[in-house]
């Protein structure tokens, strides 16, 4: 093959049918060099922090056209050494846009020694970059890509895809996991499968599944610090933090996590500030228990329910203003779902939500005529269930309340107990009550008219939230909690004071759900 190591600019003239037509091809050239290149007293070289006598010798790549139309499939080209760095020959190609789909380099031996993981592969967030990677080609020049690549050590080469021109390798570890829980019995640890989320510099890179064993997962160990949490269908667990020194010490010996026995397994949790909190149901106090990982600083957020099938919590984003329904998982990562549509028309105003645990349906109070400034329509008189996995609405009735001292019945939380479904009518000031009521969830498709309610206060309670456990409802108000006894419901008792000024930023309490 001739090697080229110069550029001219190359005419291709293409005759037709008419040989007065003519047209001029013009053509630039894409080149690969390997720039990381280490020197040791054996001639080799550093890969993932040990020294090889693996050089490489020819690099294998693939080129699509921007439209997926193959140009170069598994070219295979010479790689040459220069200075301090290994050069590949230069590769024609007409002034275009492409994409490089695989690159791999090889040994003298033709095994593969280097790669870039293609995107969405499992071994993809160990670079910034996987491919496919773009570029351009323009007369009379030299395109240079730069792509990271691994170690095939102990990976399957065909799993990977390739491109690039810098190969800057990045160094990787594999280290040993375990996960243990509490046995059902509360009298030893056991194996538990999991999902290990990877966190670093503030932000997620991947999550494994694990199985009820000793498992090896692979790390880039070119981070300070990685941080490591392990979710399992009883909860999950503190976040572990580890130096890349200290993961050494895991290569040989599994490191063990340990699930908390009482780790968002069962109680009263509440949102507040970006903080999923557990609220002491004697005291009052808040303590924290999930942080929420990419939880948007400039949206406003309201209600709060739990999936006890799932493990997961649900939340309403800008519930005011076009609402979006919100994932929170046992890992605490927030995920939008989408806008919360009815017929695939986005709906205004929604405030409340409630999961079904019996009947795995989550419902959703909301308005179907406008919202504030919208007519002055505050009134969330639609009872609705939600698809989870959508957010798209169905309407399910118009719940009818004997308060007749506003427009329209209003239901500003729900919460949802043995079958029970319970909600509050929390009236602005002006109107100063606060009404509780209840409805079994096999009446609400005979027209959802409750009983007199069960309470009413002349009081308005401030971004009043409700969760409902067994006999017991419980009440936020801002920084405070309050009880109710469903047997004898006479009145509110004040439990306690949340969290201070200080705490969680000072910030209300924004929802709050029973974790059964």
């Amino acid at each position: 093959m001739k090697k080229l190591f110069t550029l001219p600019l190359l005419l291709l003239l293409l005759w037709g049918c008419n040989e007065e037509e003519s047209v001029i091809v013009q053509q630039g050239s894409v080149q690969f060099s390997i720039l990381e290149k280490i020197a040791s007293n054996t001639g080799g070289r550093s890969v993932n922090g040990r020294t090889t006598s693996e050089t490489p010798a020819k690099i294998i790549v693939s080129i699509t056209s921007s439209t997926g139309a193959s140009i170069i499939d598994r070219g295979e080209f010479d790689v040459f050494s220069f200075g301090n760095a290994f050069l590949v020959e230069p590769i024609l190609l007409e002034t275009g846009d492409y994409r490089v789909s695989e690159f791999l380099v090889l040994d003298e031996n033709a095994d593969v020694i280097l790669a870039t993981p293609i995107e969405g592969s499992v071994l993809a967030s160990l670079v910034d970059s996987p491919l496919s990677t773009a570029f351009s080609i323009t007369p009379d020049m030299v395109t240079e890509l730069s792509l990271e690549v691994i170690s095939t050590t102990s990976v399957d080469p065909e799993d990977l895809g390739y491109v690039s021109i810098n190969f800057n390798v990045i160094p990787t570890l594999d280290i040993l996991v375990s996960v243990f829980a509490v046995n059902p019995q509360g009298t030893a640890f056991e194996f538990v499968a999991s999902d290990l989320l990877v966190i670093a510099d503030g932000d997620s890179l991947f999550t494994q599944s694990l199985g009820d064993s000793i498992n090896v997962v692979k790390l880039r160990s070119d981070f300070d610090e990685v941080t490591l949490v392990a979710a399992t269908r009883v909860g999950n667990s503190e976040p572990i933090t580890l130096s890349s020194d200290t993961l050494q010490t895991f290569v040989d010996v599994p490191l063990d996590i340990i699930i908390p026995r009482n780790s968002v397994s069962r109680g009263l949790f509440a949102l507040v500030d970006d903080q999923i909190v557990e609220l002491n149901t004697e005291t009052g106090e808040a303590t924290e228990a999930l942080p929420i990982i990419n939880f948007p600083a400039n949206a406003s957020h309201s209600a709060l329910t739990f999936d006890p099938i799932n493990r997961n919590f649900y939340l309403l984003q800008n519930p005011s203003s076009l609402p979006v329904l919100v994932k929170i998982d046992a890992l605490g990562r927030y995920e939008e779902i989408g806008n919360i549509t009815l017929g695939g028309v986005p709906m205004r105003l929604a405030e409340a939500l409630a999961f079904d645990g019996q009947a795995g349906v989550l419902y959703m109070a909301a308005s179907l005529n406008g919202t504030p400034g919208d007519n002055d329509d505050f009134w969330s008189e639609s009872l609705l269930t939600l698809d989870p996995s959508t957010a798209e609405a169905t309407l399910v009735t118009e719940i009818i309340t004997n308060a007749r001292t506003q427009p329209e019945s209003d239901t500003d939380d729900l919460a949802i107990s043995n079958g029970v479904l319970y909600f509050i009518d929390n009236a602005p000031p002006s109107a100063n009550f606060t009404s509780i009521y209840s409805l079994p969830i096999d009446q609400i498709v005979q027209g959802g008219e409750t009983s007199p309610a069960l309470l009413q206060t002349r009081s308005h309670l401030v971004g009043a939230r409700i969760a409902v456990t067994g006999d017991q409802l419980y009440l936020t108000s801002e920084r405070k909690l309050l009880g109710l006894d469903l047997g004898s419901p006479t009145g509110f008792n004040f439990v306690g004071i949340t969290h201070g000024g200080s705490e969680f930023n000072g910030a209300p309490i924004l929802g709050v759900t029973f974790v059964e």
